[in-house]
């Protein structure tokens, strides 16, 4: 399986990285899907016959000013998590996105989890997609985390941007909630697949408050994961070394939603 991944991955990679500016966007303008949520516009691309998933994430001047620094650029308080509250958090900022997925491409290549979708490419392109539905009324988002003025500011200045951050990562069609027919039948695996991508992510210093079970997608024999986090090693910095406390990778999330499940 995990060879099969990476000749599919060299070969879009290569084409996707031979790719300009221009060209890269009008893929992106040709794709189908269209999907925009809190992080960023979704879509899927043909990329030489193979299916690719691409993420725009809105990315500011502030952020372009700092290439790859995953530092709380906006002094945001670190309960301004995805997932949280009612209204989404503005998150951290893209580079924090774009280093997880590095490190965790990097741990699959390696053949240290399968438990993670590829990421093939990534670049910075002009346009964005459009803001959110749950943050067009930003008086009401800075509200909920109770008039922040760091919130205001972090989500102004999304609004405002004007390129994207895209992430063309490995397509993944099926969601695992579809995919479990018989739950029964599968729960062993699943949570040993699960658990077992929870312990790489702790064991590459990755921190991730994702909800396991919106993410996981399946291929033919295993969980798959496509996350959002930041990265916790060597280089790079997390609310926990800019000041503030957070707490790492836990399996208290999948336990919990294993449970409800």
């Amino acid at each position: 399986m995990l060879s099969a991944r990476r000749d599919r991955h060299e070969l879009v990679s290569a084409s996707l990285a031979a790719r300009d500016d221009g060209e890269l966007a009008a893929l992106l303008h040709d794709a189908s899907g269209g999907a925009v949520g809190v992080g960023g516009g979704a879509s899927v691309l043909d990329v030489d016959g193979v299916r690719v998933f691409a993420k725009r994430i809105p990315i500011t001047e502030r952020e372009l000013a700092h290439p790859h620094s995953t530092a709380n650029l906006f002094d945001l308080p670190t309960f301004c998590q995805y997932g949280m509250y009612r209204l989404a958090g503005p998150g951290f900022g893209a580079w924090r996105e774009l280093g997880a997925n590095l490190s965790l491409t990097e741990g699959v290549l390696g053949g240290e989890s399968e438990a993670f979708a590829l990421m093939h490419h990534w670049r910075v392109l002009p346009g964005r997609p459009p803001v959110a539905s749950e943050h067009q009324d930003i008086e009401a988002v800075v509200a909920q985390f109770g008039g922040d003025s760091a919130v205001r500011v972090r989500l102004e200045e999304l609004a405002d941007a004007r390129s994207s951050l895209v992430l063309f990562l490995e397509h993944l069609p099926d969601r695992l909630s579809e995919c479990l027919n018989d739950p029964l039948a599968s729960a062993e695996a699943v949570e040993r697949q699960i658990f077992d991508a929870v312990a790489f992510c702790a064991a590459a210093r990755c921190s991730t408050w994702t909800d396991t079970s919106a993410t996981c997608a399946r291929t033919t024999t295993r969980s798959t994961s496509s996350i959002s986090g930041w990265p916790r090693r060597p280089g790079s910095t997390s609310p926990t070394t800019s000041g503030s406390s957070s707490p790492g990778t836990s399996t208290t999330t999948p336990t919990t939603r294993r449970c409800d499940w």
